[in-house]
């Protein structure tokens, strides 16, 4: 759709495509579009669409310049441009897109159905966490964005990638998983076609993105690769992963390529923590004479990517990933600031006595 148009009062059912909406400047009002496809997508953030726009009978939420709010727990689909501290939770919805948003919270939210599951776009300082992105053509993508937590999400069945990273730096990517992406349309499990597709298809993807930790993920069972890490990338922390039976035929687990082509090798990043690295489930194929070292669970033979990079401490048996509680809206103190509380509050307390005391010492 281009820009500067008004478009009210339609109702659109088709079976592929709603609206894609790549213009600005439009103006939304009283439409209605039935979907058993993608209903909505995304590319510009600079429209006026309220809430008289339904989506599968659920209102589209676009926000330009909102603050301190928190998005109806109905929305179908959001959409949040130079937003600041908004709270995204317990919906079921077919996507998130934010673009220039941060300090904000995405947690506990079913988004099936779309074009993306959660799309990010130079948005920092926002937490990503317990949402289930199955069943789109993308679960998560983060393109020029830093620093943000992407904490316990389920990135499952969707039909091209899990989650991509491109010109991200200093985010953190922890205990998520990361499963039975890239397959396209499988039976009755995706609404929409498998369209032609010309990129790539893979769990993880971080692509000139540098000093991102990635640690304690499930990577299983993604078409074509389970992590790849390209280009300019350097210094990305990944340990305490299980790459799990990724790729067709050979489980290609982990593809890199250096940032250009008269580039000899890869840029390094760190594969390991100096004791532990990674359970890859095709360590004992490639090494079928490593053992173990001692009872330490880390194999004696280094799992070998290319020069700059090399797992020096492979897993073997799979990393036990933790559970991770979904916060509420109001958060807790850390534990660390608990303890210096209760004894600020304390010497309050007792200053307090004791300047009660001195007074009434003094008025006699």
């Amino acid at each position: 759709m281009e820009s500067n148009n008004t478009i009210s009062d339609n109702i659109i059912n088709c079976s592929a495509i709603g609206v894609s909406l790549s213009g600005s400047q439009n103006v939304f009002r009283n439409n209605t579009i039935n979907c058993s496809g993608i209903g909505f997508k995304v590319y510009s953030f600079d429209n006026d669409i309220d809430t008289s726009n339904l989506v599968n009978g659920k209102p589209i939420i676009y926000w330009i310049g909102h603050r301190d709010e928190t998005v109806p727990s109905d929305a179908g689909y959001v959409v949040l441009s130079n937003c600041e501290n908004i709270n995204v939770q317990n919906l079921h919805a077919s996507g998130v897109s934010i673009s220039s948003t941060t300090n904000s919270l995405i947690a506990g939210n079913t988004l099936s159905g779309g074009q993306f599951g959660i799309q990010m776009l130079e948005s920092s300082n926002n937490t990503i966490t317990g949402n289930s992105l199955v069943g789109n053509e993308f679960g998560l993508e983060l393109v020029n964005c830093d620093y943000n937590e992407i904490v316990a999400n389920n990135i499952s069945s969707n039909s091209y990638y899990g989650l991509l990273l491109t010109n991200s730096h200093y985010n953190t990517l922890k205990q998520n998983n990361v499963a039975n992406n890239g397959f396209g349309k499988r039976g009755n499990d995706y609404s929409f076609p498998f369209e032609s597709y010309s990129g790539d298809i893979f769990g993880v993807k971080l692509l000139h993105s540098c000093n991102n930790r990635f640690t304690e993920n499930n990577v299983t069972d993604n078409n074509q690769w389970g992590i790849r890490v390209l280009g300019d990338q350097h210094d990305n922390i990944i340990y305490h992963n299980n790459f799990i039976d990724n790729g067709p035929g050979d489980r290609i687990q982990v593809s890199m390529l250096p940032p250009a082509a008269n580039a000899p090798v890869a840029n390094p990043s760190i594969w390991d923590n100096g004791t532990s690295g990674n359970y890859w489930s095709d360590y004992l194929t490639r090494y079928p004479n490593a053992s173990e070292i001692g009872n330490t669970g880390v194999g004696d033979t280094p799992f070998y990517i290319n020069e700059n990079n090399i797992d020096h401490y492979p897993l073997m048996e799979p990393f036990k990933v933790p559970e991770t509680e979904i916060p509420d809206e109001t958060p807790e103190f850390p534990s660390w600031i608990i303890l210096p509380l209760v004894l600020a509050v304390t010497v309050v307390v007792v200053v307090a006595i004791y300047k009660k005391k001195l007074t009434k010492h003094h008025s006699y």
